[in-house]
């Protein structure tokens, strides 16, 4: 993903006037002290559901996708080679995620309409984007990059919110209606450091697959790990809180609606466009091993393994 240099809204080429049903989204961040280990990096944020979710750093395969991670971890040429050790700060990505969910809408036929990408994270950075000590800020992230062929106001639903978003015909002009609508909200920049900024923005509870947990092997250390959702194969999600487990797009194209296909927890497309039809969520993210990590560990329930089977399912319990 790409980094904006801002602090609580940047716009490119569009109008927000709005975001409605705002929500306390996350609940807690781990205090520290923060340690090479993490990057110097919170171990976990915690949301309004006392989910934990830890900084993504595991190297375990999907095992629907053999070769790819359960996390995202981006190479990164003189940055990061993922098949090295993480050490920080000489082998360490530029950006990591406690949480990440992601779908997109591909275009249909000559429509011109298209969700390039929705993205909701709480990410892990560097002020220039260099690994190095004293420049760690983290963030909550919402993302919609949409190409729109017609001006007007379009009304974006997703698992966060919504928005309404004012395109003009000059921003319709501009390289075709490409990226006509391209927001970046990050909330919680702050002095490099201090991470509960976060804890202010639109992003959480967290979404969950609909097969969470999701069971997958770290070769690094042979253990079975858990996770809310597998990033390689997007599915139907849960935990809006406002029951909106979908991107959904209307504006004036059209008034014709899309009717819901499946479980609700699927995300749907454009609402008033040719092309409407349901796009599925990726969702990624670790619950925090506190049990193994936390020499006093909170009371609050979180998910973890039975210490009897590290293979039984995920269950949440108090701490």
């Amino acid at each position: 993903m790409n980094k904006w240099p801002c602090l609580l809204l940047t716009t490119l080429g569009l109008a927000v006037e709005g975001i409605d049903m705002a929500q306390a989204a996350l609940k807690a961040v781990d205090p520290g002290p923060y340690t090479a280990s993490t990057g110097h990096f919170p171990h976990w944020y915690q949301d309004s559901d006392d989910l934990s979710l830890e900084l993504c750093q595991s190297k375990a395969q999907s095992p629907s996708a053999p070769g790819s991670y359960m996390c995202t971890l981006i190479p990164e040429p003189g940055v990061f080679d993922d098949t090295q050790p993480m050490v920080f700060p000489n082998n360490w990505p530029s950006e990591l995620f406690w949480f990440a969910a992601e779908t997109d809408i591909p275009a249909v036929g000559g429509s011109n309409y298209e969700l390039e990408v929705y993205v909701a994270a709480i990410e892990a950075a560097f002020a220039q984007e260099v690994p190095r000590i004293g420049d760690q800020q983290s963030f909550a992230r919402i993302r919609i990059r949409a190409s729109i062929p017609t001006p007007g106001t379009y009304r974006v639903t997703h698992p966060y919110g919504v928005e309404t978003i004012n395109v003009t015909a000059a921003q319709i002009a501009d390289k075709g209606g490409r990226r006509a609508i391209n927001m970046t909200r990050d909330i919680g920049i702050g002095a490099p450091g201090v991470f509960n900024g976060a804890l202010t923005g639109n992003v959480g509870p967290f979404l969950q697959g609909s097969g969470a947990p999701y069971p997958a092997t770290n070769p690094e250390t042979g253990e079975q790990e858990f996770f809310i959702g597998d990033p390689n194969v997007p599915s139907t999600v849960t935990g809006s809180p406002f029951g909106t487990n979908y991107v959904e797009i209307s504006g004036p194209a059209g008034t014709s609606s899309v009717p819901a296909i499946g479980a609700p927890a699927r995300a749907r497309a454009w609402k008033s466009s040719p092309m409407a039809r349901p796009m599925p969520i990726s969702a990624t993210g670790k619950p925090w091993n506190w049990w193994k990590e936390a020499p006093n560990p909170p009371a609050w329930p979180r998910w973890s393994t039975t210490a009897a089977d590290s293979s039984s399912p995920i269950t949440r319990h108090p701490g």
